[in-house]
């Protein structure tokens, strides 16, 4: 729906993508902590548009999407 109620025929058309995220925290210490994990899990591609849609961003997906793919990261936390 765009504002005043109207609808938008954009988001008739727009799949469902579910991503899933996963991540793990360990306490290896009182004063230091771990945690590491995956975005995206499963690599799901964003659904491409037509580029002459107004407001779909780049690279020619709709914004809510995520567009970078499958990341890995690793952090760790120490305290003093």
């Amino acid at each position: 729906m765009i504002g005043g109620g109207t609808h938008d025929p954009l988001y008739a058309h727009l799949p469902a993508r579910n991503y899933i995220d996963l991540t793990a925290v360990w306490t290896v210490h009182d004063h230091f902590v771990l945690r590491a994990g995956v975005t995206n899990v499963f690599d799901q591609d964003p659904p491409m548009l037509r580029s002459n849609l107004p407001g779909t961003g780049l690279p020619n997906t709709y914004s809510s999407y995520d567009l970078m793919g499958r990341h890995l990261f690793v952090g760790a936390t120490a305290t003093f």
